[in-house]
């Protein structure tokens, strides 16, 4: 996705739309005294619960040490940027199920990251993002996107909370934001829609045969 939180991270696809009520980053990651992202290592992670005014659709996320081949080639790919970049602060990779990856690199807040796409090998003028992530009983990933002020609650695949626990799950994120909703609505609505051309289809090759039975008739 999508135009998603990590798409987001392409920040062309994102409305210039700012929601100015909704939960900042400072907000977000008050009370992260510490993030250990070796904690995010080799596991999949999987959005249930979207604060976006994009619509998007769920898929998974994965994060791997950041490695002296990986960090070469960011390097070389920002050889001529403007801004100044420590590259000893790139920390780890992430991977989704969308074809979109990128290199977060650490700052002095816990939980805030800067972060780098991979677009960068595409195209020029890729902006480094500004991204808030923080864990939560039990076991919860937090997302945000701190300049578009995007959310998602992620939890390992093995471990999605139940259906009727999805809500309270997400709030334990302490998001403030409108344009809620959980992946299940969109997979509700997803199946709908296809129900609904398979209805269009069986109706169409009745009336077919409906006017096959009258000319064999006449």
């Amino acid at each position: 996705m999508l135009y998603s939180l990590f798409q987001c991270y392409n920040a062309q696809k994102v409305p210039s739309i700012e929601p100015t009520n909704w939960t900042t980053c400072d907000e977000f990651l008050n009370g992260t005294s510490s993030f250990n992202v070796s904690s995010l290592f080799d596991i999949d992670w999987k959005i249930f619960y979207f604060w976006n005014t994009i619509d998007d659709e769920s898929y998974t996320v994965r994060f791997s040490p950041a490695t002296p081949v990986l960090v070469d080639r960011f390097k070389a790919e920002l050889r001529g940027a403007n801004e100044s970049i420590d590259w000893d602060d790139a920390v780890m990779f992430m991977e989704t199920g969308i074809d979109f990856s990128a290199l977060y690199l650490k700052t002095t807040v816990p939980g805030k990251f800067r972060l780098i796409s991979t677009l960068i090998f595409q195209t020029e003028n890729i902006d480094i993002l500004i991204f808030g992530l923080k864990l939560v009983p039990p076991g919860y990933l937090g997302i945000m996107n701190c300049k578009y002020r995007l959310c998602y609650a992620l939890a390992p695949v093995d471990k999605m909370p139940a259906d009727k626990n999805i809500l309270p799950s997400a709030m334990t994120m302490g998001f403030r934001g409108d344009s809620n909703y959980s992946y299940l609505m969109k997979y509700d609505l997803h199946r709908m829609a296809q129900y609904n051309e398979d209805d269009a289809d069986d109706d169409e090759q009745m009336e077919v045969d409906a006017a096959l039975n009258i000319e064999e008739d006449d």
